[in-house]
C-alpha cells in the first residue's frame, strides 16, 4: 500500500515556500480539475488529495505539526496526522476559495467551474460536520 505524503501529492520538496506549494497546487488543480476530466473518477479523487494538501501546506502552523510527525513517524505521518484532525479541522481557515477565485479573475478557470467548486466544497463540509456528529452521538 501507498503511503499518502502531502508533499510527494503536490510534487513539492519539504523546503518549498508558500508560494511554491500555491504554483504547485494551481497547475495541479487545473490538470485534475473534475470539469476538465469529466467522467474521471480518479480525477474527482485526485482533486480531494490536492485540496487536503495544499490546505495542510499552506497553513503555517498545521505544516509545522505534519512535519515534526513526519520526523517522528516516517511514512506513517500521514496516518498519524490525519488521527489528531478531522476534515473540519484541515480545511478550516483554508484559503482554497481565495485561491479559486483568484484563478477565475486571471481566466485560468471559469466562473461556473468558481462556482462548482464553491457547491462542492460546502456539500462536502456539511456531509463531514453531520458525519462527525453522528459518531459522537453514537459513541455516546
Amino acid at each position: 500500500m501507498t503511503r499518502k505524503d502531502y508533499y510527494h501529492i503536490l510534487g513539492v520538496e519539504k523546503n518549498a515556500t508558500s508560494q511554491q506549494v500555491k504554483e504547485a497546487y494551481r497547475k495541479l488543480a487545473l490538470q485534475y480539475h473534475p470539469d476538465r476530466n469529466k467522467g474521471d473518477l480518479n480525477a474527482v479523487e485526485k482533486m480531494k488529495e490536492l485540496n487536503e494538501a495544499y490546505a495542510v501546506l499552506s497553513d503555517a502552523a498545521k505544516r509545522k505539526r505534519y512535519d515534526g510527525m513526519r520526523q517522528e513517524y516516517g511514512a506513517h505521518a500521514y496516518d498519524q496526522f490525519r488521527q489528531g484532525y478531522s476534515d473540519q479541522d484541515i480545511f478550516r481557515g483554508s484559503d482554497l476559495n481565495q485561491v479559486f477565485e483568484e484563478m477565475a479573475r486571471t481566466r485560468m478557470i471559469s466562473q461556473e467551474d468558481l462556482n462548482l467548486f464553491k457547491f462542492v466544497n460546502s456539500v462536502d463540509e456539511a456531509f463531514n460536520y453531520l458525519k462527525s456528529e453522528l459518531i459522537k452521538n453514537y459513541v455516546k
